[in-house]
């Protein structure tokens, strides 16, 4: 009987040093990750080109994931859509009603008047889809559609 618990200390005692340099490895790239509390604020602006033209109808789905992410979320957000001038936005994943209305209101004062609106789908679950439109290019009309009533339509000149 000693010996069995002899050669089983003997067989741990031997895999004892493996077990050390994987916790002391382990502790070294755990020590090396740096904890950022808000990237955002070390990134350089980014020009983006205008994309919308006037004889053309622009339409971009964006997956703004989680929106809003971080306190900045709404202006970058905001700067995006003003630089790309599209007509017609369809975002996912809008996690924060009020902060959708805050960027809506920020569009607008931005824009210098009322020319963004928006809707969001009532019917999802916490992430939200919807669309964002120039109100001058596109109008909501109203119709029955399996017992809910939306329609989206390009407002005709």
């Amino acid at each position: 009987m000693n010996q069995v618990k002899g050669r089983k200390r003997k067989r741990m005692m031997q895999r004892f040093p493996g077990l050390i340099y994987f916790l002391l490895l382990s502790l070294v790239l755990i020590s090396c990750n740096k904890q950022v509390s808000d990237a955002v604020e070390d990134l350089p602006k980014v020009n983006i080109s205008k994309y919308g033209e006037d004889n053309t109808l622009e339409i971009a789905s964006w997956n703004i994931e989680q929106f809003p992410k971080h306190g900045q979320t709404v202006s970058n957000v905001k700067n995006i859509i003003l630089d790309l001038d599209i007509d017609l936005y369809a975002v996912e994943e809008i996690n924060d009603v009020a902060s959708f209305r805050n960027l809506l209101d920020s569009l607008n004062a931005a824009a210098g008047g009322d020319f963004y609106d928006g809707r969001l789908n009532e019917q999802s679950s916490n992430l939200k889809t919807g669309i964002i439109f120039k109100k001058t290019i596109v109008e909501i009309k109203i119709f029955r559609m399996r017992g809910s009533y939306r329609n989206y339509s390009v407002r005709e000149n």
